[in-house]
C-alpha cells in the first residue's frame, strides 16, 4: 500500500499520527508491519529431510522459503533410513521447532 501524506483523508488524526491536547499530533509507538514476507532457511546435515506447516518446506540439503510476516511455521524432521534426528540448531534447539515469521530465521537439523 502507498503512503500518502497530507490532504486530509480519512485517516487524519487515526495512529499511528493520532492528536494530543493543544499540542497538534503526538508521537506514537512505531509499530512492526504486518505485511510482506520473511525468509526461513533449513539447513539438513545427514540423511534426513525437513517439511514445514503451512506446506512450503521439503528439503534434504539446503532450503530457503519465504512465509508471510506473521505466520507460525512448525518444522517437522523425518530421519533416513538407519539414522535418526539428533535435534535442531540455529533458531531453533532441542527436538522440536516452531518459529514466528516476524523476522528471518535459519535452522539446522542433524542427522546421526
Amino acid at each position: 500500500m502507498a503512503a500518502s501524506c497530507g490532504g486530509g483523508g480519512s485517516d487524519a488524526g487515526s495512529p499511528p499520527f493520532g492528536t494530543a491536547g493543544s499540542g497538534g499530533l503526538s508521537p506514537t509507538k512505531p509499530t512492526t508491519p504486518t505485511s510482506g514476507t520473511q525468509a526461513l532457511t533449513v539447513t539438513v546435515i545427514g540423511s534426513g529431510s525437513v517439511i514445514s506447516s503451512p506446506a512450503g518446506v521439503n528439503c534434504t540439503s539446503v532450503c530457503t522459503t519465504s512465509f508471510s510476516r506473521g505466520t507460525l511455521v512448525q518444522l517437522t524432521a523425518t530421519p533416513g533410513t538407519g539414522v535418526t534426528f539428533s535435534g535442531w540448531t540455529g533458531d531453533c534447539t532441542g527436538q522440536s521447532c516452531s518459529v514466528s515469521m516476524t523476522t528471518d530465521h535459519k535452522v539446522v537439523a542433524t542427522f546421526q
